[in-house]
């Protein structure tokens, strides 16, 4: 048997046709799916690090009291502008939140 025998590089073919492809294949899938995970945790981490940073906003704004849940009554022209911008920011963080997970990959 030499090696350019015909029967042999037919043998070889068959063998990665039914070896070779299919693991490449799902090689190919695995990585894919990991990738996917990947984007998926960096993704929440984002978000968790954007509503940290909205929190700390929170917190240093306290006359502006926006985790209290009744009206705050007798705020200053400047306060309301503040507080309807930091309100403007949490929609903007649900958008993205929202929209970023209905997004296709």
């Amino acid at each position: 048997m030499t090696l350019l025998d015909k029967d042999l590089w037919e043998l070889a073919s068959y063998a990665v046709t039914v070896v070779g492809l299919p693991l490449a294949i799902a090689t190919y899938l695995a990585q894919e799916r990991k990738e996917r995970r990947n984007e998926e945790k960096e993704s929440w981490q984002m978000l968790s690090d954007s509503y940290i940073a909205f929190l700390k906003i929170v917190l240093d704004n306290p006359d502006l009291h926006l985790r209290t849940a009744r009206a705050t009554p007798g705020l200053s022209p400047g306060q309301v502008e503040r507080k309807m911008v930091i309100f403007d920011m949490i929609v903007v963080f649900f958008e993205r939140a929202y929209f970023g997970k209905r997004s296709p990959r």
